[in-house]
């Protein structure tokens, strides 16, 4: 589970990335190799041992990279690129595409339309806590069924 708002430790890039693995009973070079993997993979490797050099969306993105290294199975995200330069958020878009592509599940929730476009292959669409269309993602788009989804589509403010 990944929160919208950053969960990290006063510690380093790495300790922060390597949390989910120790605590999980990885050590070692296994541990080393798996953190400086997703660290360059994030292009973070560079900051690996500083913490005071994040910007304010470095440390916000954190949080994802110790979910992914840690290689779960099904990944909850709330809304992980909120408030995050175009920079920032197409690496963690990225990483999400490319760990679903592993088989892994990606449960996200965003309000972006256009980042629903660009990850979703399922689309959920709640309003006031109800679930008012489900369907795949270029059906969702192309051929909504209730028309509140069109509105929403269309950009249009449906609460």
């Amino acid at each position: 589970m990944v929160f919208q708002n950053p969960v990290l430790f006063n510690a380093s890039v790495y300790e922060n990335v390597a949390y989910s693995l120790k605590f999980r009973g990885v050590s070692g070079s296994e541990l080393c190799e798996r953190v400086l993997k997703m660290l360059e993979a994030v292009q973070l490797n560079p900051l690996a041992k500083e913490m005071h050099r994040l910007s304010l969306e470095g440390k916000h993105s954190g949080s994802p990279w110790r979910a992914l290294v840690y290689d779960p199975a099904l990944m909850l995200l709330d809304e992980p690129t909120a408030n995050l330069d175009p920079a920032n958020t197409l690496i963690i878009e990225n990483a999400l595409r490319d760990a679903n592509l592993q088989g892994k599940t990606i449960i996200l929730v965003t309000h972006n339309i256009f980042q629903a476009k660009r990850l979703a292959g399922w689309i959920a669409l709640l309003l006031e806590g109800e679930i008012i269309e489900e369907q795949d993602a270029p059906s969702f788009f192309s051929n909504p069924i209730d028309p509140r989804t069109m509105r929403f589509i269309n950009g249009d403010i449906v609460y």
